[in-house]
Parts: C-alpha cells; sequence; structure tokens
C-alpha cells in the first residue's frame, strides 16, 4: 500500500490504469532528446550542392583537388589545421590554393578580397566592421598537418584530439559540386539531461558535424582590390612645436613598397635630406630582404609611417619636401613622386 497526495493505491490499481500520461511525456522527451545530442549522419546542408565522389579530381592516390582561389575566408582556416592562433580574428581575404601533383604539400597564399580592401581604406558600408588585419602565406605537408583517405583530405591537429566534456572527432576538407571549398568538422561532448536541482541523466556522447563553405572567387574581384590599391598621404590635425606638422604616409597596396621622404638642399652638392620609411617587413616569405636600397624604408602591405614635417619657412634654402616610393616588386623601374609643396594643404586625418 503507498500513500500520496490524491489517496491510497495499490499497485494493482496503478497496474490497471497505465502510465500516467506525464511520464509518457517524459519518456518521449528523452528519445528526442537522445536523438538531438546524439546527430544523425554528416548533417551536410541539404540546400548545398553535393559533395564530389572520392573518385573525382585526385591529388596523388587519396589526396583531393582542392585547387582554386576561394573568398569570404577568415583566419579559422589556419586555426583549423593547428598553424593559426585563436586570437586571430581576420576575416574579409580570399585563400588560393596550389598543390603538389602527389598531394604531398598544399600551400595557401591569403590575402584581402575587395570588401577587406576596403575595410583597409576605412570605407566600409554602414554596419560592416573594421579593417580586420592581413593574412599571409603557409604551406602545409601530408603526414605533418594533414593526411588524405578516400578523396577527402583530414586536418592531424583535429583528429582525436581533446578531452571527455570536448572532443574533436576529425576535421575533412573537399570540394562541392559547384567547386566551392568545404569543411566538415566532427565533434563530440558528454550529454546528460536534468531537471532543477535534481543530478543529472548521463546520455553518453553526443555527436554532430558543423559544416563550413567558402565560394570560388568572383573573377572581378581581384581587378577590384587593384583598383582599391594605392598610397596615400594625409596630416594630423594639429601642429607641434609650433611648425612640425606630424603626416601620415600609407602603402595601401597589398605587396611591400620601399619608401622615403626627400628634401633637397638647394646648395650646390649638397646631399638631399632623407628620411627612411619605418622597416616593418624585412624579408620575404623566404626570409630574404625585400632589397630596398639602403636610402630608404620598407613598408609592409596595409601599414603607415609617421614622418615630422616643417611648415614652409620663407626665405629657407630647403626646397619643397616630396615623398619617394616603388613597389619591391619594381624596384628596377623610376619611382614614383608626390610633392609636398605645403604640408597644411594636405588632407586631414581623420580621428
Amino acid at each position: 500500500m503507498r500513500h500520496g497526495s490524491d489517496g491510497p493505491h495499490n499497485e494493482s490499481t496503478t497496474q490497471a490504469q497505465g502510465p500516467r500520461p506525464h511520464r509518457w511525456l517524459i519518456a518521449g522527451l528523452l528519445i528526442v532528446l537522445m536523438s538531438a545530442l546524439t546527430g544523425c549522419g554528416d548533417q551536410y546542408p541539404s540546400d548545398w550542392p553535393g559533395t564530389k565522389g572520392m573518385f573525382i579530381a585526385r591529388k596523388g592516390w587519396s589526396c583531393p583537388n582542392l585547387e582554386g582561389d576561394y573568398t569570404d575566408v577568415n583566419s579559422q582556416i589556419l586555426v583549423m589545421f593547428g598553424v593559426g592562433s585563436e586570437r586571430d580574428r581576420w576575416r574579409d581575404h580570399h585563400a588560393r590554393i596550389t598543390q603538389a601533383d602527389d598531394g604531398s604539400w598544399l600551400r595557401l597564399d591569403l590575402g584581402l578580397n575587395a570588401k577587406g580592401m576596403r575595410a583597409a581604406r576605412g570605407e566600409q558600408l554602414k554596419g560592416e566592421p573594421p579593417f580586420g588585419g592581413l593574412g599571409r602565406s603557409i604551406t602545409l605537408k601530408e603526414n605533418a598537418q594533414y593526411f588524405c583517405r578516400s578523396g577527402w583530405l583530414y586536418s592531424i591537429a583535429r583528429q582525436d584530439t581533446g578531452g571527455d566534456d570536448f572532443r574533436y572527432e576529425e576535421l575533412r576538407m573537399g570540394q562541392d559540386h559547384s567547386g566551392a571549398l568545404i569543411v566538415g568538422e566532427t565533434v563530440s561532448s558528454k550529454q546528460s539531461i536534468g531537471w532543477g536541482d535534481s543530478p543529472g541523466i548521463p546520455l553518453g556522447r553526443g555527436t554532430r558535424t558543423r559544416w563550413y563553405r567558402w565560394p570560388l572567387r568572383d573573377p572581378g574581384d581581384e581587378a577590384a582590390v587593384a583598383r582599391l590599391e594605392g598610397v596615400r598621404l594625409r596630416r594630423a590635425s594639429w601642429i607641434n612645436h609650433g611648425s612640425e606638422v606630424p603626416t601620415y604616409f600609407s602603402n595601401l597596396h597589398t605587396r611591400p613598397i620601399c619608401a622615403r621622404l626627400v628634401q633637397p638642399w638647394r646648395t650646390i652638392k649638397e646631399k638631399p635630406v632623407i628620411t627612411r620609411a619605418n622597416t616593418t617587413t624585412d624579408t620575404d616569405d623566404n626570409g630574404k630582404p625585400w632589397g630596398c636600397p639602403e636610402d630608404s624604408g620598407t613598408m609592409g602591405a596595409i601599414t603607415t609611417t609617421i614622418w615630422q614635417i616643417d611648415t614652409p619657412n620663407t626665405g629657407s634654402a630647403l626646397g619643397d619636401y616630396h615623398v619617394e616610393w616603388q613597389s619591391v616588386d619594381h624596384l628596377d623601374q623610376p619611382w614614383q613622386q608626390i610633392p609636398i609643396p605645403d604640408v597644411r594643404n594636405l588632407p586631414t586625418n581623420p580621428d
């Protein structure tokens, strides 16, 4: 005999009446939750183009051919292969992928797309985030950062790593039928269910696959980036010590440049007064110097150097200032010159 708030009941009476409705509800809820938590299949988005077959477009015996230029890439693509930092938050890039014919290496050349270039120039649309950094180039090696199986490329950094609470099971990269780059990242975690302060009921491990997709870059995007490249010269809105004006010279190219500030003497045989740009990129991807002349400095892509330029002094023997610059790829050509007759007439740099 058992007593409760609604009067006495015995087992035979309870069995005759069947399970209480709320027990069926809880059981059904548990079934639904367990199905949702444990996942079903690889959860590939149904509205995406299908994945390429395992025998289509190979590099070597089992690696997929991923060569192409993909857009809307961010820093996450490097983190996935253990060669990037979680602190990086750059975005609005494209990634050009090249591969060895035998699949033994894969190179990613990452740079700004047109949207990223507009942000770098401070010309992003209203509501868009500001410039978020510049990508880089890196080569991944088979059996060091990845391995291949059945036409997919797998990240070693995401292969059975993590703890009991959260674990990366695998990460595989391939292409869909539109040529887009796709990544399936399978993760698992401990699952439980409980009500209020009651102990949780373990439900084992739940597994799910998160999918990422980077479409092929529009062929016109590269030309759009080229149109946005250039240099920019602006001044501060104040003057230091009565005559010195902080002046900002910006390299808005995706490649480094050599630059210097020149103020030639009018006296015969005297050398110009030269101020080198701040050296921000000493070497290229192979560790070799860019080759800028000693009387100039190297400015990395999307960087700014600050010069103090005096306002004109009536009767001075010094000539007008001018900036000289040239791309590191065209140092054999004549250098570009930007005259500065009066620094006060330059556009003002926004605060």
